[in-house]
C-alpha cells in the first residue's frame, strides 16, 4: 500500500485512513473509514475503504471483522483478484483471516485459485505473492519441504526490495530451512532481508523467525527476550502470538506463557486459544494436557505443532514417572513428525523422545 495507490483526486476518508494505516495507526485508520462503510458501493473510494478497514482489522487481531469487510469488497469488486491493489489487499485480508483462524483449507484454496489466475494473466509479481501464500500454508501444515519449494519459487520471481511480502517470505523460508537442517543457509537467507521494511499488510512477521533462529542454536535466553519484546512492540496481534508461541515450541515458559495467555483473550478464533493452552500445559509440565493440545493441533491440521506438543508430553510423562504414557506420547510425536517431510526441531530432536518412542514400539509389539 502507498498513498499513490488511491484513486486520483481522492482526499476523502480513504486517503486519510490510508495515511493512518501506513503510519501504523490501524485503530485510527479503521475509525476514519467506518462511516464510509455503511454506504460502500462499487466505486473505487468505497472499495478502498473496505480494503483499509479489512487490513486494519487484521492488524488488530479481529479476523471476524476482517473477513466480513474482505468478503464484501471482493463481492462488489468482482474482477480477477490478481489485478488491482484493492483486490489484492482484500484478498490478503481474507487470506490472513483464514490463516490466523486455522482455516488452512480455505487459505490454501484462495491462494491456489489466485495463483492460477495470476499465471494465466502473466503477472509475475502476483504469481510470487500467491506462491508465498501457498508456501506459508504448507509451513503451517508442517510440510516443510513443500513450503521451502514454494517459497524459493516465489523468491526467484521478484526483486526483494520491491516485493510486498519479502519479510514474510524470507521469515517462513528461514524456519523451513532450519527444520530441514540447513541452519546456516537459513540465517543467510534471513540476513539478506534483515534491513528491509517490506513487511506486507501485517507487520512484525520476522519476530517469530528471530525467536526460532536464536532458540535453534540453544540461545533460549535471547529467544525469550525477543519473544517478550515482540509481544509489546509488534503491530499485528498475529505476529505477537506467533513470536510467543514459537518460544513455547522451544520449551520456554514463565513470562512467555503468561503473556501468551493474556494476549489470547483479546483475539477471536481457536488458534490463539490453542497456543495459550499449549503454553499453560507446558508451564505446568502436565503430560495429559500436552497430549490433549497435541490432538487439537493435529485436528486443526497443524501437524508439526502436534508432533512437538506430543514430544513435550513424553518428557513430562517421563518426569512424572509414567513410562507407559511417555512411550505413547513419543510414538504419536514420531508418527506426526513423519508426516512433516523430514522436519527436525529442538523438541523433536530431544534424545529422550526418540528413546521412549523406540521403547514404546518394542513394548507394544512384544
Amino acid at each position: 500500500l502507498s498513498r499513490g495507490d488511491l484513486p486520483e483526486g481522492d482526499d476523502t476518508a480513504s486517503l486519510r485512513g490510508m495515511g493512518l494505516l501506513l503510519d501504523g495507526r490501524h485503530v485510527e485508520a479503521a475509525a476514519e473509514v467506518t462511516p464510509a462503510l455503511a454506504e460502500a458501493g462499487g466505486d473505487e473510494p468505497s472499495v478502498a475503504a473496505l480494503a483499509i478497514a479489512a487490513t486494519a482489522a487484521i492488524r488488530s487481531g479481529r479476523t471476524d471483522i476482517a473477513r466480513r469487510h474482505a468478503d464484501r469488497g471482493l463481492e462488489v469488486k468482482s474482477e480477477d483478484p490478481a489485478g488491482g491493489w484493492m483486490l489484492v489487499e482484500l484478498a490478503c485480508a481474507r487470506w490472513y483471516a483464514d490463516l490466523d483462524e486455522g482455516r488452512l483449507d480455505e487459505a490454501e484454496d484462495l491462494a491456489t485459485r489466485a495463483h492460477a489466475r495470476a499465471i494465466a494473466d502473466g503477472r509475475p509479481g502476483t504469481v510470487s505473492l500467491y506462491a508465498t501464500w501457498l508456501g506459508i500454508v504448507a509451513a503451517r501444515r508442517g510440510r516443510v519441504r513443500t513450503a521451502a519449494r514454494w517459497l524459493l519459487e516465489a523468491a526467484a520471481g521478484v526483486a526483494a526490495d520491491r516485493f510486498l511480502f519479502t519479510v514474510p517470505l524470507v521469515s517462513e523460508l528461514a524456519i523451513a530451512l532450519t527444520c530441514l537442517g540447513q541452519t546456516a543457509r537459513a540465517r543467510s537467507v534471513f540476513g539478506e532481508a534483515g534491513d528491509l521494511r517490506v513487511d506486507g499488510p501485517v507487520t512484525g512477521w520476522s519476530a517469530a523467525t528471530r525467536v526460532w533462529l536464536a532458540g535453534a542454536v540453544g540461545h533460549t535466553t535471547e529467544a525469550e527476550r525477543i519473544a517478550l519484546e515482540a509481544a509489546e512492540t509488534a503491530v499485528a496481534y498475529s505476529a505477537r502470538l506467533a513470536a510467543l508461541h514459537t518460544a513455547v515450541r522451544l520449551g520456554i515458559t514463565g513470562a512467555v506463557t503468561d503473556r501468551l495467555l493474556a494476549l489470547s483473550t483479546d483475539v477471536p478464533g481457536p488458534v490463539a486459544r490453542l497456543y495459550a493452552a499449549h503454553g499453560q500445559a507446558l508451564a505446568a509440565q502436565d503430560g495429559n494436557a500436552l497430549d490433549d493440545v497435541a490432538e487439537r493441533f493435529a485436528t486443526a491440521g497443524l501437524v508439526l505443532h502436534a508432533a512437538e506438543a506430543a514430544a513435550q508430553a513424553a518428557v513430562a510423562h517421563r518426569a512424572a514417572g509414567a513410562p507407559g504414557s511417555a512411550g505413547g506420547s513419543a510414538s504419536r510425536a514420531r508418527a506426526w513428525a513423519e508426516a512433516c517431510e523430514g522436519a527436525s526441531t529442538p523438541s523433536l530432536a530431544a534424545r529422550s523422545v526418540s528413546l521412549w518412542a523406540t521403547w514404546w514400539r518394542r513394548w507394544t509389539n512384544s
